[in-house]
């Protein structure tokens, strides 16, 4: 079984944990891994001398731009280190209430393809109703683990595109691009949680598989 871990710095308060948890669960149904969403922050209780203690301490380390917006390939570069100097196999996420910016356009979250990183905000989710924000949560999450999985990764494909990264096109993929707060709302609310991947993601899935699970 393929064990992803999600960790919540500081800035994330017990009722948005509550629904990170509900999210983890909704989300390992659709792709057949297991989840722990961690109670601290903290990586492991022995700690490494060659890494920041906790997750808290890492997004520390990451200065803010302008803009107040931390740089999401600075979090992943350091969750990286941190993956390797614990021997870590499957995949970690940090989420934050820190507002997020990649290649200087703000964004909700971001993973590593097929690398085992994600650094996931609740930041613009706050001021949303408590059913909006749960459903925003969770297909945050589902979709950066369809990264962390390989999905929609090809750019061969036929119904991959490059804006913003690599997505799929079909309709009620969750592989889509959300590249606003309605269009992700939108997408939420529409897809189908427990069977929301298109074929040729799932097939992307199914051959992430069998290299790793």
């Amino acid at each position: 079984m393929f064990g992803i871990e999600i960790f919540s710095d500081k800035s994330i308060r017990d009722d948005e944990r509550a629904m990170i948890i509900k999210a983890a669960q909704q989300t390992a149904v659709l792709y057949g891994c297991s989840f722990i969403v961690k109670s601290d922050d903290r990586w492991s209780e022995e700690g490494h001398p060659d890494i920041p203690d906790s997750c808290s301490e890492l997004m520390s380390e990451v200065p803010c731009d302008d803009k107040g917006r931390k740089n999401v390939s600075r979090i992943m570069d350091l969750m990286t280190e941190v993956r390797r100097a614990l021997g870590k196999q499957g995949a970690m996420i940090i989420f934050t209430a820190e507002d997020l910016f990649l290649k200087e356009n703000w964004c909700f979250g971001a993973a590593r393809v097929g690398k085992g990183v994600s650094v996931q905000s609740i930041c613009r989710f706050r001021d949303l109703p408590k059913a909006d924000m749960q459903a925003v949560i969770t297909r945050t999450l589902r979709h950066e683990v369809g990264h962390i999985h390989k999905c929609a990764a090809d750019p061969e494909r036929p119904n991959t595109e490059m804006k913003y990264g690599r997505h799929c096109t079909s309709e009620g993929c969750t592989m889509r691009q959300s590249p606003t707060l309605k269009d992700l709302l939108r997408h939420a609310k529409e897809e189908d949680p427990e069977n929301c991947l298109c074929e040729l993601c799932r097939a992307d899935l199914k051959n992430f598989k069998k290299d790793n699970y």
